[in-house]
C-alpha cells in the first residue's frame, strides 16, 4: 500500500521557485554536509533502496498471505483519492 501511495504521489511534481539566495543558501548547507562528512555512496543508497523496496514487497507478500488484500476497484479509489 505505501508503495502505491508513494507511486502516486511522486507524479505529483509541481515546480517551486525559490529565490537565489534561498538557492545559494542551500548549496552553502549542501556543501556543509560534504565537508563534515555527511553523505553516502552511490553504492550505498542502491543498497538501501534496496532493502526499503524488498520491504515492502515482503510485507505486501504477508498482508496477501495473511487474507488482506484490495480489489482492484478499491486500489483504484483510492489512488485517486491520493491526488
Amino acid at each position: 500500500m505505501q508503495l502505491l501511495k508513494t507511486f502516486v504521489k511522486s507524479r505529483d511534481t509541481k515546480a517551486i521557485r525559490i529565490s537565489i539566495e534561498q538557492y545559494n543558501q542551500e548549496l552553502q548547507e549542501a556543501e556543509a554536509e560534504y565537508e563534515r562528512g555527511e553523505y553516502i555512496t552511490h553504492e550505498e543508497f542502491v543498497k538501501q533502496i534496496k532493502k526499503q523496496y524488498n520491504k515492502e514487497i515482503d510485507e505486501a507478500v504477508a498482508n496477501v498471505e495473511a487474507g488482506e488484500f484490495y480489489t482492484h476497484d478499491e486500489v483504484v479509489k483510492m489512488s485517486l483519492s491520493f491526488q
